[in-house]
């Protein structure tokens, strides 16, 4: 046993001077971009190199570093949840909305959900109506499996398709961590529905305030091409197709770039949007209005009570 402790604290020492060694380097800016563009990529699920105005220049790279492509034996399961404590922050705005949206015989589209990730996750939270059909886009062999696992387990609502176009008649369209993959952006995609998903709601996606570019991102044993969009861009083309913006949220999460700090992303967002008819009626209006009435009374009132500078001056010389 004595031995065995030996050797386990032996292993946690080295390990601890690697991670330590690991972090160092990752403390120098410019070590740290060589690391992290020739040595880190490929070992790192997530991590990202260069910068490029098309995807198509992105493809041309990404094909000279590895396999193009979407990693198969990378499965991502569902988040199982035993206290509510364990729920992230990021979901509660889609189940907030999903909640309220949710009605019998209601047919969700779900954009690159894997094998019924989000379905799974949030039926855990959710009584789901009579008739609900939650549908899933994706690649051919995750629909195979997906309807597999569908048949094994407690899943009636779960269906599957490769082509968005049978996701037409949706009344919720859904799509978490997946756009920035994707050859067309959010609003092509819903061009493609007819008609127009009421509900659009979208989480995960890396944004910045810069024009729109894509990177080469590592998926361990792959690489794909990664869109990042400009924030603005991405909800002028949902108001072009006649969408408002209900509700937008973010989450701290990092997507670095060696040797281009400017267009690293330090968050993700995540919006709902709904067509114009019915996001009238996901907003209280009458209640808008009173709160910009109280503001605009409590606003004043707090001011006039705030001592000024001048006047906390004079009675701190005063103690």
């Amino acid at each position: 046993m004595a031995q065995r402790d030996s050797i386990k604290g032996h292993w946690l020492s080295k390990s601890g001077v690697r991670r330590g060694i690991r972090d160092t380097v990752l403390a120098v800016p410019l070590v740290s971009d060589l690391f992290r563009k020739h040595w880190h990529f490929l070992s790192r699920l997530g991590a990202c190199r260069g910068v490029f105005p098309t995807r198509h220049g992105a493809e041309l790279v990404a094909a000279s570093l590895g396999p193009v492509g979407y990693n198969e034996n990378t499965a991502i399961g569902p988040e199982i949840k035993g206290e509510p404590s364990d729920m992230r922050k990021r979901d509660y705005p889609v189940l907030f909305w999903l909640s309220r949206a949710l009605s019998e015989g209601c047919k969700i589209l779900d954009l690159g959900g894997s094998a019924g990730t989000e379905y799974f996750t949030y039926r855990q939270f959710l009584q789901f109506p009579e008739r609900v059909i939650w549908m899933v886009c994706e690649l051919p062999h995750v629909v195979e499996f997906g309807r597999s696992l569908a048949n094994a387990v407690d899943a009636p609502e779960l269906a599957f398709t490769t082509r968005i176009e049978d996701g037409a008649g949706a009344d919720i369209f859904l799509s978490c961590g997946v756009l920035q993959y994707l050859e067309q952006d959010l609003a092509t995609c819903l061009r493609m529905l007819q008609p127009l998903p009421p509900r659009v709601l979208v989480n995960r996606i890396p944004l910045h305030e810069g024009e729109t570019f894509f990177t080469i991102q590592s998926l361990l044993g792959t690489v794909v091409p990664y869109r990042i969009q400009n924030r603005q861009e991405l909800v002028d083309s949902m108001i072009e197709l006649d969408y408002q913006l209900v509700d937008c949220w973010t989450e701290k999460r990092e997507v670095v770039i060696p040797f281009h700090p400017q267009r690293s992303v330090d968050e993700f967002y995540g919006f709902y949007f709904a067509l114009s008819k019915v996001a009238s009626k996901d907003r209280n209006w009458d209640a808008i209005a009173t709160a910009h009435e109280v503001c605009a009374r409590i606003a004043p009132l707090w001011m006039a009570e705030r001592p000024t500078q001048e006047a906390l001056q004079i009675e701190l010389s005063i103690h």
